[in-house]
């Protein structure tokens, strides 16, 4: 819609056209004083006609509903009267360079509602000229639910921010220049800074020159070739050298094009330094046993029981090794599946606004779930390893020595052997929890599901219900929604998953609307009272190759004339900023033209309403 007034008043740049045009040059405006008025009354958003020094000429209905005023009492404020103080100064100097620019916008702002509070906005704005006088018109859009969207779509971010930075493991993002465009908080602290001070800048300005361009040429060379590494990195942070097990793999965009390179690193330096302190262990073991030749007999037993003891330590670091390993090749795997669930999400945006944001939040939240889920099994082994390990050497000397016996007692270990296992259960259900939700937000968008298939009718319901779960709850000024399910035996449906779950959205959400203008009506009835609000879902089967759903509410209902308009465009009966008109008429478009199918509405004023569903069991099928 403001595309479509940019349009308008991209006609408009000549500041005479407007009166000049040939498509009023047979009117008389000073013979029709209302013409004006009457003009933008007929606009879908809010427009404005004022004068330079701010004196309101002419408002429209929409731009007085969206204040939350009459038009006649508008029409007695001036321009700066609803505009909040911030916006003063600039859009002051704004109307008086205007003559000169003829166009300005769109650009957002704010307008103070009758209520207090401001309402944010869109507008664009274009000079006329009329009997000598500059006029300035104004088109005003709300844009209330995009910024509530937005701020929706920031908190998500923070969360999924929060888990990101909450792994031990270092994560980040290079683009082809070996800029940071992400860096996690374990990878800015190799630097000594926070992420935000690492983002856009490189290598080089926290390590030697040397080691930046060896991490570099391995970047270049996984771009190259396309293959993801498993590689060994050495790198000297100040006086501090680090060794990571690493995985790399090339960040691409939407058509596959390479823009960098995704990693992450796991800091291995102090397994390293075991392994090295081994090695210098089985020296020195060889050269005790070479000094000590040729006193074999007295010197065997320990002789023997040091071996056993090294051997043990190796098959334990063999463990290890393999654990890492495989640790390794989870991760690789997360990484191919978030790149493919990149080129998923690109297709998800063809759904609706709400299946898109739904969709988005359950693959985004389900990667790093599965990865958390699918690592607590395997820290439980470690940390029974260790616990393992900790009681060899306790077993193997006795007599520890005063630090170490001091450092149990501090950390009271036998209560951390018991606790920690607690810990990382609760952990283990904390995260399946989380995934059961995932799934039944997938299942309610279905972004992988998105060409025709057969599916369970009532799973696409279910989910839709579930979504909507916060909206049938009580609340304080009315009680709870109820919904009665008469479900029959159906055979799956061939038909787009994710566009008919779209559909029962839409319908759920018109019939929750429905109740809560009857209950606002009159007061509330008791939750058991036969005039409860109550959503009522049927489903069945007709004629043998067609299924039918029935949605019913017992809400304010309708009458012939607006049933007869439902599905025409733009249409609405509810307040601006609720209602678009856009609603049912795509349902009517999905059933009827995707679908081969057929929606109906039958509604009676005081008594609700009911809307039917039917569409084939095969799309090859016609109806009887």
């Amino acid at each position: 819609m403001v595309r479509s007034i940019d349009r308008l008043f991209g006609n408009m740049a000549n500041a005479s056209f407007f009166f000049s045009n040939p498509l009023f040059s047979g009117l008389n405006l000073d013979a029709s004083p209302n013409f004006l008025q009457q003009l933008i009354e007929c606009c879908p958003v809010g427009l404005i006609l004022c004068r330079l020094d701010g004196t309101l000429v002419a408002v429209n209905s929409q731009l007085a509903q969206l204040l939350g005023r009459r038009v006649e009492e508008l029409l007695s404020l001036t321009y700066w009267e609803i505009t909040p103080e911030t916006y003063l100064s600039a859009e002051r100097s704004q109307f008086a360079r205007l003559p000169n620019l003829q166009r300005y916008g769109p650009y957002e702002k704010e307008y103070w509602h009758q209520a207090g509070y401001t309402i944010p906005v869109q507008v664009s704005r274009v000079v006329l000229q009329h009997a000598g006088e500059s006029l300035i018109w104004s088109s005003v859009t709300d844009i209330s639910d995009r910024k509530q969207a937005e701020q929706r779509l920031l908190k998500h971010y923070h969360l999924l921010q929060s888990i990101i930075d909450s792994t031990p493991d270092a994560i980040f993002v290079r683009d082809l220049q070996g800029i940071y465009v992400i860096s996690n908080s374990a990878n800015s602290r190799l630097f000594g800074r926070t992420s935000p001070e690492v983002v856009g800048r490189s290598d080089a300005e926290f390590m030697p020159l040397e080691v930046a361009e060896k991490l570099w040429e391995v970047d270049r060379r996984i771009v190259q070739t396309g293959i993801s590494e498993n590689i060994e990195e050495v790198l000297t942070v100040g006086d501090v050298t680090y060794i990571f097990n690493s995985i790399k793999s090339v960040w691409r965009d939407a058509q596959g094009n390479p823009l960098g390179i995704v990693g992450i690193s796991r800091d291995i330096s102090d397994r390293k330094r075991a392994e090295q302190a081994l090695r210098h262990y089985q020296e020195t073991l060889e050269e005790r046993v070479k000094q000590r030749t040729g006193d074999l007999t007295k010197a065997n037993r320990k002789l023997v029981a040091e071996i056993v003891e090294r051997q043990q330590i190796e098959k334990a670091l063999r463990q290890s090794e393999t654990r890492e390993r495989e640790k390794a090749t989870h991760l690789e795997k997360a990484l191919h599946d978030l790149q493919r669930t990149q080129a998923k999400l690109v297709q998800s945006e063809k759904m609706s606004s709400l299946g898109q944001l739904v969709a988005g939040i359950a693959h985004e939240i389900n990667n790093p779930v599965n990865f958390i889920y699918g690592n607590i099994t395997y820290t439980g082994q470690y940390v029974q390893d260790l616990f393992k390990l900790v009681e060899l050497y306790q077993d193997c000397h006795a007599q520890s020595h005063p630090e170490i016996v001091a450092h149990i007692e501090a950390i009271d270990l036998e209560f951390v052997q018991e606790d920690l296992p607690r810990i990382l259960e609760s952990m283990r259900v904390g995260a399946e929890r989380i995934r059961e939700i995932v799934l039944s937000l997938r299942n309610f968008s279905r972004v992988d599901e998105s060409q025709m298939k057969s599916v369970d009718i009532h799973e696409g319901l279910e989910s839709t219900l579930l979504i909507l779960q916060n909206r049938l709850k009580s609340k304080p000024n009315r009680p709870a929604i109820n919904v009665v399910k008469t479900y029959s035996p159906l055979p799956k449906v061939e038909c787009y998953p994710g566009q008919l779950n779209q559909v029962f959205m839409n319908v759920l959400c018109n019939a929750i609307d429905a109740l809560e203008a009857k209950l606002e009506s009159a007061e509330a009835a008791p939750a058991n009272s036969s005039d409860s609000p109550t959503i009522t879902i049927s489903t069945e089967v007709r004629a043998s190759d067609w299924v039918a759903i029935s949605i019913a509410d017992n809400g304010v209902g309708m009458s012939e004339q607006i049933q007869n308009q439902l599905f025409n465009l733009f249409f609405t009966t509810k307040p601006v900023g609720k209602g678009t008109g856009l609603g049912l008429p795509i349902s009517y478009q999905i059933i009827v033209e995707r679908h081969q199918g057929y929606l109906h509405c039958q509604s009676q004023i005081g008594q609700g309403t009911e809307f039917i569903i039917e569409i084939p069991l095969k799309q090859n099928h016609q109806k009887i």
